[in-house]
């Protein structure tokens, strides 16, 4: 092919197979952000303060492993913010009266924090 390097034959042939979204008038994927794990613990008594459920559902809810989402449990009911119980069917999860108190805290603060970033 006159002067075209295989390489540079190769690129060519793997970017008209395969655009890049941008060449196809496509957005670009947005890049992933990890949560913080406060941000897991406040999404976890999210989900409990609509209703109690089991490991299984609150994972899926709340969209974290089970490692994750059973390391995240543990810090919050050792902070009283949530309580375990087992039932016939398996454990269940509920949040507490000071899990819901942490919970509304947070979410006014993530409120004002907001309004001030829009005055900013």
């Amino acid at each position: 092919m006159g002067g075209w390097s295989s390489k540079a034959i190769s690129k060519l042939a793997m970017l008209l197979c395969h655009p890049p979204p941008a060449a196809c008038g496509a957005e670009p994927m947005p890049s992933l952000v990890r949560r913080s794990k406060l941000e897991v613990c406040l999404d976890i008594l999210s989900a409990l303060a609509r209703r109690p459920m089991g490991l299984t559902r609150l994972s899926l809810e709340v969209n974290v492993n089970y490692v994750t989402l059973r390391k995240c449990l543990d810090l919050l009911i050792g902070q009283g913010l949530v309580e375990e119980a087992v039932e016939e069917r398996g454990r269940s999860y509920y949040i507490t009266e000071r899990g819901l108190t942490a919970l509304n805290y947070f979410v006014k603060l993530k409120g004002m924090l907001e309004v001030e970033r829009i005055a900013a």
